[in-house]
C-alpha cells in the first residue's frame, strides 16, 4: 500500500507527460472544448432560425399574428399549427369575386 501512495505522490497529473503518456495542456484543451461549444451553438442557432424566420413570415403575409410561429418549437403542436395555417382562410387574402350566375368561369368584360 505504502508503495502505491508513494507513485501517486510521484506522478503528478499535469506532469503526465514526463512519465509517458500524451498529455494535454490546459490552455488548449479548453480552447478546443471552447471552440467545439461555440460551433455547437451556431448549428442550434441556425436550426431556430431555420425554422422560425419562414413560419414567422407566412403568419405575417397570412394575416396572423406572427408570435404564432414560435409554436413551431412544441412537438404535436408544431403539426397541428402547418395544419390550420394551410386550412383556415387567410385574413390578408383577398377572396375573388366569384359569378353568381352559376358559371364556373368569371364574368367577362
Amino acid at each position: 500500500m505504502e508503495k502505491l501512495i508513494v507513485f501517486a505522490q510521484e506522478v503528478n497529473m499535469n506532469d503526465w507527460a514526463a512519465h509517458g503518456g500524451d498529455a494535454i495542456p490546459l490552455g488548449v484543451g479548453l480552447f478546443v472544448v471552447l471552440v467545439v461549444l461555440t460551433i455547437v451553438l451556431f448549428i442550434i442557432v441556425g436550426a431556430i432560425l431555420f425554422r422560425l424566420v419562414p413560419l414567422w413570415l407566412i403568419c405575417k403575409k397570412a394575416g396572423l399574428n406572427p408570435l404564432l410561429s414560435l409554436l413551431i418549437f412544441v412537438p404535436l403542436v408544431n403539426t397541428f399549427l402547418m395544419w390550420i395555417i394551410a386550412l383556415i382562410d387567410w385574413p390578408n387574402v383577398k377572396k375573388e369575386n366569384t359569378p353568381t350566375n352559376g358559371s364556373s368561369s368569371p364574368p367577362m368584360q
